[in-house]
This record gives structure tokens, sequence and C-alpha cells, in this order.
């Protein structure tokens, strides 16, 4: 941090972490620097609500800044000169490091907060070292109960059912029952699915990386190990475990029963399955249909219709952020390539308000205009696609690539200017370095077949339609092998 500050600037990293925070955070966060619990440091309060007012999301903090701030809060030794020496400095970096501090323990309370399970661990340790047994069994027959209503048992089920099973045990040696009673078997079992499904839900994301780039998985020894296990009689027959199998099996044989296998058990076992894993679990399908497409299995342009129809009824779309307006673009997609334009037409009507304001009208022009594309209106497609500012880096790719369609398909004649937007194109995702490598190989692949075809189609170049097919058929990834082929057959 220090190599990248400027002279008259330089960060802080209290100021950093409060811009993150929201309007209740900061009056949370004042209550508790206000508790002299937690702060008993005048200077830091008053450093604190001066902070809040001047800087908050509102200006920088420089060196002017930094002495006003400074003149204000320590009133009783001001500062003799308009900048501040040495020492003045690094009394001031010492109370900001103060606030940091103050900041962060109301981020660990926050996230205490959030996760139940976790409080309770802590506080069954605290309750077994004061040797508090009435009050430690009350806490733990509590959340025994709030766990057994639980019907989706995720892999935080499993980890806070090991630790109790753990608490329980300390309790049997604190207790002196540890000769006569055990929870070992419960305990054992609970740490064994922990451990599998972590293991297996690793595995995926390894394979899953390994879809997005030219690296290989390690399908090694210990790995295989855990598969076995996972596949014997005492763990197989858990929902997660028979998900995570079939999933793993889809992305390693890329077979179309092994696709249809996992959604299958995934509707067999809606409602053992919490949201967040259901919608994971989806989410993974979509990618898979999604590279399946772009490797030429067009047959999964209707699976992946069918997904998103599914994922629809069960309420999965609607998610705000980068992930709900991705989902709605590839639903707009795949609805288009199977000729479900009014159903497309209605979902962005329908799911227009959970769109980020701030993004909402480039968001709909951009699905629009995918739609005008399809049904073949080009220069509507075109009027929309112009209006879309920057949403995201798939919404900037696939906006350029869609451009590059439709004034191909609009030209009657060669034309310089259209060259000069797919050479730009080509040279954006070229210097792009948050695209992943196939994916990266996948557009410059289209584009520069896309240049051939269009020069082949306007008598522009000596190479043929036969040497350019030959071409595509080569390539082991393009964006839409699809359309360019239908585009040679016409020329």
């Amino acid at each position: 941090m220090n190599s990248i500050k400027s002279k008259k600037e330089r960060s802080f990293l209290f100021i950093a972490l409060i811009n993150s925070f929201t309007e209740k955070e900061m009056n949370d966060l004042s209550m508790l620097v206000d508790c002299h619990y937690f702060n008993t440091d005048r200077y830091v309060s008053r450093l604190f609500y001066w902070l809040e007012d001047k800087v908050w999301n509102k200006r920088s903090f420089d060196e002017n800044m930094q002495y006003e701030v400074f003149a204000k809060i320590f009133d009783d030794r001001p500062p003799k000169v308009n900048t501040l020496n040495k020492e003045e400095k690094s009394l001031l970096n010492a109370k900001m490091t103060l606030l940091t501090r103050l900041a962060e323990t109301f981020l660990i309370l926050k996230a205490i907060d959030k996760k139940p399970a976790c409080k309770t661990e802590l506080l069954h340790d605290e309750l077994l070292e004061r040797k508090q047994f009435l009050l430690f069994n009350r806490h733990v027959n509590k959340r025994r109960k709030e766990l057994d209503k639980q019907v989706a048992q995720d892999i935080d089920y499993h980890h806070h059912q090991y630790h109790i099973e753990h608490s329980v045990l300390n309790y049997l040696y604190q207790s002196g029952q540890i000769t006569t009673k055990n929870n070992l078997a419960e305990l054992n079992h609970h740490l064994d699915i922990d451990y599998i499904l972590n293991k297996l839900s690793f595995y995926l994301t390894e394979i899953s990386l390994a879809g997005a780039s030219n690296r290989q998985y390690s399908n090694n020894t210990q790995i295989k190990s855990v598969i076995k296990l996972a596949k014997s009689p005492i763990y197989v027959e858990h929902p997660l475990v028979q998900i995570y199998l079939a999933i793993i099996q889809m992305m390693e044989d890329r077979a179309l029963s092994s696709y249809e296998k996992m959604l299958s058990l995934l509707k067999h076992f809606t409602t053992n399955i919490s949201s967040e894993d259901r919608t994971n679990f989806y989410t993974i399908a979509t990618v898979f249909c999604s590279r399946e497409i772009m490797q030429g299995n067009l047959i999964y342009n209707r699976k992946a219709f069918e997904l998103y129809q599914l994922m629809h009824e069960e309420d999965i779309l609607k998610e705000q952020g980068s992930n709900g307006i991705s989902n709605l673009k590839n639903l707009v997609t795949v609805c288009c390539r199977v000729g479900e334009f009014d159903w497309a037409t209605q979902i962005i009507e329908e799911y227009r308000s959970y769109i980020e304001s701030v993004f909402r009208d480039s968001v709909c022009h951009f699905n629009l205009g995918a739609i005008a594309f399809y049904q073949s209106n080009y220069q509507e497609a075109i009027r929309h696609f112009i209006r879309v500012d920057k949403v995201n880096l798939t919404y900037d790719l696939n906006c350029r690539v869609m451009l590059l369609k439709s004034h191909y398909e609009t030209d009657k004649e060669y034309d310089e200017r259209t060259m000069q937007i797919f050479r730009s194109a080509e040279k954006f995702i070229h210097e792009n370095k948050s695209l992943a490598p196939n994916y990266k190989k996948g557009y410059k692949n289209f584009i520069r077949l896309l240049i051939n075809v269009y020069r082949i189609r306007h008598r522009a170049t000596k190479i043929t339609k036969e040497r350019v097919l030959e071409k595509l058929e080569q390539v082991e990834f393009i964006s839409d092998k699809h359309w360019l082929a239908e585009k040679i057959k016409e020329l």
C-alpha cells in the first residue's frame, strides 16, 4: 500500500473500510465506539465522528484534511505549522489504527449475529471452561431440537452437529461420565459427512476451474479414495453426497445421461437441499449447458431453456446484483435460440424491477436487442446495442459480439468501418486479463473466422469458404460455431 500512495494523499485502512459501510452500519458502529467496554479513548471517539461527517463517502483524506482533523480533535495540542510533523502524523496514525480495530470488532460481532451456530460453539466452550454444566446442557438440547427440525442437511448442518458432539464429548470428560457413556459414533458420523462433502465440493470446484482454462484437474489417489468412501453404503444415501457424485460424473464424462441424472436428483431431493445449495447446483448446470453449446452440442439449447423454466418456477432467478443480470442475459439468449421470443420478452418485463437501477436500462436494451437480432431485425438490434453502457465483462463481451453479427448481416458491401469494429473487438478480448483462457480462445477464434467469412462474402480475399469451414471444424473452442457454419453455407 505504501508503494502506491501519493505524496499528497495516503491510504488509511479505516477510511477504505468504512466507505463500504451502509448508513445503518455506521450508526451501529458509532454505538460501539461510544461504548466504554470497547473504547475509552476520547480522541478516538471525536476522530470517528469527524471522519463520519467530513470524509465518509464524501471526500478524500489528503494532507490538508489530515491537518484539519488533527487541529480539531487534538485541540489541547494544536499543530504549530500548517502541516503535520512526524510526531503528529504518528499520533494520528495510532488513533486511526484504534478505529480500524474497533471497526473490525464490529464486523466480527456482525458476523457472529449472522451465524448463530458459531455463537453457540463459542458459548459452549466458555460454559464448559466455567463448569456451568446445567446451562451447557440446556443450550445443547435447544440447539439439537433446532437442528432436528432442519430438513436440508447441508455442509453447515453436519459441521454444526460435529461441533455440538465435540462439545458434548468434552462435557462427558469433564463431568466424569466418559467411562459409562460416550457419543463417539455420532461425532464420527458427522465428522465423516462434513469431510466428504467438503472434499467433493472442492474437487467439483477444481473440475469447474479446469473447464474454464487449460489446466488439468488432479484426479489423484486421495480424491479417488474420498469418492470410494462416499459411495459406501454408510454415506451414499445422503442427498448431497448423491448430488455431488452425479455432478462430478457429469463434468467428467459430459454425457447427456449424466446431466439428466443430476437434474433428476435435484428434483427428487428438493426439500432436502438448502436454497443456497439448490441455486448453486442449478447454476453449475447452466454453465455446463453453456460450455456444451460452445463446443457445438446444440441439443443443450433446448435443455438449457427447460432448465431456466425450472429455475423460474422455483424462484431462483429473482436475484439482484451481478448474478441476477447474468442469469437474465443467459435466459433470454437461450429462449431466442429455441424460438421462445414471447416468453423472453415476458421475462424481461417480469424481472425488470429486480435489476439495479444504475444498470436497468442497459440490461434491458441488451436483452431486447438480442430478441430483435434473433428475429432478424438487425437494425433494431443495433439501435438497442449502441445504447448499452458498461454493465460487466460478460455483458460487454456479448454486446460487442452481437454488434459484430448485426453489422455482418446489414452490410450490403464491404465496409472498412465494419472491419475496424471487428479488429477493435478482437483487441479488447486479447488484452482482457479477466477472461478465462478457454473463453478468450472461443471469442478470438470466432472473430478471426468471422473476418474471413465477411471478406469472402464481399470478395475481398483469396481464401476459400472450404478453407474457412475446415478451420471451423478444427478449432476446439469457439463462441458460436453453429452461427458461423450457417453463414458459411449462405456464401
